[in-house]
């Protein structure tokens, strides 16, 4: 079986229609996006439209799409500063209501088994409804990643939301 992951693409359309023609992604017999369709780049609803067109791909929320359609709780309101805040609020404005309904209905995790080898794709080791455990920032974090999952009875785990190859 060939798995097609990708994560993370943030509001840039470019590299989606570029996907169209990959013969990886064309090949693969399973297609996973692990969240963050929006922020940062300039095509937010136009990405969530792409995979929404897109019955062939198992897509999962990420934190920037959740804390987009969901809001964010008290707590992590405070963490968060007034720039990103604006900035996710000028995002959900941006948004079609059909963008945002379709996000709100989608999981956080998708299980998978292969033969006898359990498999678990997921944006991040979710803290709350809305925030992800821990932000690694550099590589060499490494090890409080695998420590988040620490408790999570799966052969592989695949997930996003670090940025790092």
């Amino acid at each position: 079986m060939k798995i097609f992951i990708f994560s993370d693409v943030h509001g840039d359309i470019y590299p989606l229609k570029e996907l169209e023609g990959n013969k990886d992604f064309i090949d693969a017999d399973l297609k996973i996006f692990l969240g963050d369709f929006v922020t940062f780049g300039p095509h937010s609803d136009e990405v969530v439209q792409w995979f929404k067109s897109r019955k062939d791909i198992i897509c999962l929320i990420g934190n920037n799409d959740s804390y987009v359609v969901n809001g964010l709780t008290d707590e992590e309101r405070k963490e968060k500063s007034k720039e990103k805040l604006e900035h996710l609020s000028n995002v959900k404005n941006e948004l079609s209501a059909d963008s945002i309904e379709y996000l709100v209905t989608l999981p956080k995790e998708y299980e998978l088994n292969v033969g006898n080898k359990s498999i678990l794709f997921c944006h991040y080791n979710w803290e709350s409804d809305n925030e992800v455990c821990i932000e690694p920032k550099t590589p060499e974090d490494i090890t409080t990643t695998i420590e988040s999952f620490k408790g999570r009875d799966y052969d592989y785990i695949f997930y996003g939301h670090v940025h790092i190859p």
